[in-house]
C-alpha cells in the first residue's frame, strides 16, 4: 500500500494532493486460483486561489482504476472453481473533474462543492460486446460502447483527527 499527500501552499494558493496505490493477492487450499484481496489506484488533486475569508475559487481532478485483471468465479458442472475475465487496467477507469468553492479551515479541516462536475468512465470495449452485456450493464457504459460522460454535482469534504493517543 501506498498513501501519499503532496501539498502546496502560499499566501493566495493551496493545492492538496493524493496519491494511493494498493495491491493485494490471497491464495487458499481450497481455491486454485489467487484472488485479489486489493487493487487500486487512486490519484486526486484539488487546487485553489484565494477568494475571501476561508473560501477559494476551486478545481479538482480525481482519477481511479486498478492494475490488473479481475475475475468472477463460479463452478462448472463438476464442482470445479472455474473464472471469468470481469475487469482489467482502465476498465473501468474513472476521471472526474470540475470548478467550485473550497471552504479551507485548516490543512486537516476543508470542504469542497463543485456543482459542473464531469465524469467519465473508460472501459476496454470487448467487455461491452464479447461479453453480451446490455445498456449500462457494464459499469454503466452501453453495450459496444467503451465510453461513458455524465454531467452532476460532487461535494467532498475532509477531517483528519486523533482519535487515540499513539
Amino acid at each position: 500500500v501506498i498513501n501519499y499527500d503532496l501539498n502546496y501552499k502560499s499566501t493566495d494558493w493551496t493545492w492538496d494532493n493524493k496519491i494511493i496505490a494498493s495491491y493485494g493477492l490471497l491464495q487458499t487450499q481450497n481455491s486454485e486460483f489467487e484472488k485479489k484481496t486489493d487493487d487500486r489506484l487512486e490519484v486526486n488533486s484539488l487546487a485553489g486561489k484565494k477568494a475571501w475569508g476561508l473560501w477559494y475559487y476551486s478545481f479538482f481532478v480525481g482519477f481511479r482504476t486498478q492494475f490488473t485483471q479481475g475475475y468472477k468465479y463460479d463452478k462448472d458442472i463438476n464442482g470445479k472453481e472455474t473464472r471469468e475475465e470481469f475487469t482489467d487496467f482502465m476498465s473501468p477507469g474513472y476521471l472526474s473533474f470540475g470548478p467550485g468553492l473550497l471552504w479551507k479551515k485548516t490543512d486537516d479541516f476543508k470542504f469542497n462543492i463543485a456543482p459542473l462536475t464531469s465524469k467519465m468512465t473508460f472501459v476496454n470495449d470487448k467487455y461491452t460486446s464479447d461479453l453480451g452485456y446490455i445498456d449500462g450493464d457494464y459499469f454503466g457504459v452501453d453495450a459496444n460502447k467503451g465510453f461513458r460522460y455524465e454531467l452532476g454535482f460532487n461535494a467532498s469534504g475532509y477531517y483528519k483527527f486523533n482519535l487515540f493517543e499513539n
